[in-house]
């Protein structure tokens, strides 16, 4: 991650960067992690004193090296995510809890063959970040490159509580859903 001359921070790519690599796996390795027959598991929160663009950066950081555990040390037990790829995977039902951004991986491993973030802003916004950049992927059904992305997230007892993603919809549905004939 790097600073910009205006403050705002740039970090690195989720997902491969330029889309040449096979994506990885998720890794969750978390010292909470329950057998996979235990049924769903409950990871604590781990409060976060950083500042809240730190917290926004440090999820992305994450998320481009797809260390669940991270991603989930950095997110309220109660959060909702509403990323662009619910609207194909869930009908625009958003992820909730701990066991929904599980489930938000597995579905980003499964649907997507690359996708890529680049941010290019971090700035407070009263309460929330907002996080400015653009997205690349590739599916099932296509691509698109260079989206133009928003990330407002909001917070509580330092963890994020809420996420929303605000593109294009028409670019996730068209490289994630293969026509039938």
């Amino acid at each position: 991650m790097s600073m910009r001359g205006d403050g705002s921070r740039a970090t690195a790519t989720a997902f491969p960067a330029g889309g040449r690599k096979r994506r990885e796996a998720w890794t969750d390795q978390s010292p909470h992690a329950a057998p996979a027959d235990a049924g769903p598991r409950a990871d604590p929160p781990q409060r976060v004193s950083a500042p809240k663009e730190e917290v926004v950066a440090r999820l992305f950081e994450a998320f481009s090296r797809r260390d669940l555990p991270s991603v989930l040390g950095l997110m309220h037990p109660e959060v909702v995510f509403e990323p662009m790829t619910a609207t194909v995977t869930r009908a625009g039902e958003p992820y909730r809890g701990h066991e929904g951004i599980r489930r938000y991986a597995e579905d980003v491993e499964s649907h997507w063959e690359e996708l890529a973030v680049h941010l290019a802003q971090i700035r407070s916004a009263g309460q929330a970040v907002v996080a400015l950049g653009v997205v690349s992927g590739r599916g099932p059904g296509g691509s698109f490159e260079g989206a133009p992305t928003t990330w407002v997230v909001k917070f509580r007892e330092g963890l994020v509580v809420h996420a929303q993603i605000f593109s294009d919809e028409r670019n996730v549905q068209e490289a994630l859903v293969v026509e039938q004939h």
